[in-house]
């Protein structure tokens, strides 16, 4: 069953982390490093093993937990649930955050009626420096048709409303609020630019037509958008290629990763085709502060 986390267990703790995602590894690790490791555990069975780590910070509890297989065990469960309220108890002001390895249905499908929020749920991609795919890339140019570019002031909100309306569908079935970009234009420009010193922001343009932009942080590839009159016509998958010959046949990093919302089809499809293979299926929600 359960049984405390030693230092041995670390490696096995990423492994299982990593089928949330990178996120929930950065945060363990950070957590780890300086002392905020509240309470750890490693499940063992003949048929599956996981883990259950709770995280204090100064201002929030982070609970992670990931299972090889899907828990069926109510006994299980219940431990889960009752450290689960025991940190309701003591959390005071402190935020509470719950990262579930949402392959793990039962549990996910548990908590998630115990006054969690969902915040995002969806996958996440990776593609690395020894996939055959990145070996095809290492001689690529960019379609001659294609043209990329830094930041430019005078297309600020060009940039902006591509984002928009590349990410409108996706907002409507995930009833989020439509027009984030355009509705706090200066901040978010200032956001790319700013993205830009570093050559984290791209725009892309065919025939002098916007036709989308990229955004990436070191090897994580935060946003690809096409304009919606655009898609269909391979610059999707021109721009991933870019970032992997550039970051990856380049040899600036070994390995690139993305998310992607869970009902975001288009852009799985895209990522799988390109060569990336899904790493982690994450569940990221919140405690809504109601009595449970």
């Amino acid at each position: 069953m359960f049984r405390n986390m030693d230092k041995g267990d670390i490696n096995f703790a990423n492994e299982m982390l990593h089928k949330i995602n990178t996120c929930a590894v950065e945060v363990f690790n950070e957590s780890y490093r300086n002392g905020n490791i509240y309470q750890s555990y490693v499940f063992e069975s003949i048929t599956n093993r996981g883990i259950f780590i709770i995280i204090r910070a100064v201002d929030y509890f982070s609970i992670q937990l990931s299972f090889e297989k899907d828990i069926c065990n109510y006994k299980i469960i219940q431990f889960i649930d009752e450290k689960y309220h025991s940190i309701i108890k003591e959390r005071q002001d402190r935020d509470i955050y719950v990262n579930i390895n949402a392959a793990n249905a039962i549990l996910n499908n548990y908590f998630s009626d115990l006054s969690l929020e969902r915040d995002s749920y969806g996958f996440e991609f990776y593609i690395s420096s020894d996939f055959d795919t990145v070996k095809e890339l290492e001689n690529y140019s960019m379609r001659k048709d294609m043209q990329i570019k830094e930041f430019e002031d005078k297309y600020a909100l060009d940039y902006l409303h591509l984002l928009d309306d590349a990410f409108r569908a996706q907002q409507m079935e995930c009833n989020e609020e439509q027009d984030g970009y355009c509705k706090n234009s200066e901040e978010k420009s200032k956001w790319l630019k700013n993205l830009s010193v570093n050559h984290g922001f791209h725009s892309f343009w065919v025939a002098n037509q916007l036709v989308g932009v990229g955004i990436v942080d070191d090897n994580y590839i935060d946003t690809i958008a096409i304009h919606p009159q655009y898609e269909r016509k391979g610059y999707g998958s021109e721009i991933l290629k870019y970032y992997i010959n550039n970051l990856l046949c380049s040899h600036k990093f070994s390995e690139l990763y993305l998310v992607t919302y869970y009902q975001n089809r288009k852009a799985q499809r895209l990522y799988l085709k390109n060569g990336f293979k899904v790493r982690g299926f994450y569940s990221e929600n919140t405690f809504n502060g109601c009595d449970v």
